[in-house]
């Protein structure tokens, strides 16, 4: 029987798994078959995202560094997507089909990052990155700031940790949008902040 097109896709994923870990010098994954059978369930439950965006690093693949997750963090990967970004962008998509706001699609722009990972690039030490439990995300139309209206709105009944307006201008546009499921302690803040002239402020 021919596979269909999620199967082809979640294909496609490992290919991409096994070339980061080869590239990084960890060897191809062929002997660990019960992690990548744990990836492919993990992966064709995914929506409207996939693993290899969420570890995807062009840092990594420069530095010749491994961002693969390890089980926990993959699962903690899995937990994001399904409870909070598969869900949102359901949403996100109906918005902008109401509002006439385009194409609905978000583009991760650093998903998950392995503490070394992390280091190269002077992230927080404390950092739900690091853990699979967070993401930054743009939306591909440009409506930053109502994507930032929306996710506010749309987060007021749901447990989360950190929503964050990265970096945002005076007239409320932010450069990206972070969001966090959990914190590295398992904690769920429910904390809405605006990142603006180096200083964190309430949302």
């Amino acid at each position: 029987m021919a596979p269909d097109a999620t199967e082809t896709s979640a294909r496609g994923e490992f290919a991409m798994f096994i070339r980061m870990r080869s590239f990084s010098g960890g060897g191809p994954y062929i002997c660990i078959g019960y992690h990548v059978l744990n990836l492919y369930v993990r992966i064709n439950s995914m929506k409207y995202f996939s693993i290899r965006e969420l570890i995807r690093s062009e840092t990594a693949l420069r530095l010749g560094l491994d961002n693969i997750p390890s089980d926990e963090h993959l699962a903690n990967l899995k937990q994001l997507v399904d409870l909070l970004l598969d869900p949102l962008r359901e949403a996100w998509g109906a918005e902008c089909a109401r509002r006439g706001f385009g194409d609905p699609a978000l583009i991760v722009t650093s998903g998950y990052r392995g503490f070394r990972l992390n280091e190269a690039g002077e992230g927080s030490a404390t950092s739900a990155h690091c853990c699979g439990s967070a993401a930054d995300l743009v939306a591909r139309n440009g409506r930053m700031a109502d994507f930032r209206d929306f996710w506010r709105a749309w987060l007021a009944d749901k447990p989360f940790d950190q929503l964050i307006s990265e970096k945002e201008r005076a007239d409320g546009t932010p450069v990206w949008i972070h969001i966090g499921y959990k914190n590295r302690r398992g904690a769920q803040r429910r904390q809405c902040l605006i990142f603006r002239n180096g200083r964190y402020l309430p949302m």
